[in-house]
């Protein structure tokens, strides 16, 4: 699903006019996207948790020269569904 049928979907089952629904969803995005790049864990009761994870420093070897590297320290976005979804998607037949 893409964020134009999100949003079509979304003002049909709230019956509001798509082009509010469009701006909602991308004030919600931005604040979404500041908050994991600040740091911040964004919890969405029934849905899940997006944080960050931060990456140690590593060395590594390039595969095709055989030559060591180094991957610097970094973060990576991360989600982590609720146990609601979790559940449902083990069972789903």
């Amino acid at each position: 699903m893409n964020k134009k049928r999100l949003s079509e979907e979304v003002a049909q089952k709230a019956n509001a006019q798509k082009g509010t629904v469009d701006r909602v969803i991308s004030a919600f995005v931005n604040v979404l996207r500041n908050a994991i790049i600040d740091g911040e864990e964004v919890q969405l009761t029934g849905l899940g948790t997006f944080y960050t994870k931060r990456c140690e420093a590593r060395e590594w070897k390039n595969p095709k020269t055989n030559e060591p590297c180094t991957v610097p320290e970094h973060f990576k976005p991360m989600f982590r569904y609720s146990k609601t979804i979790s559940d449902e998607l083990r069972h789903k037949e």
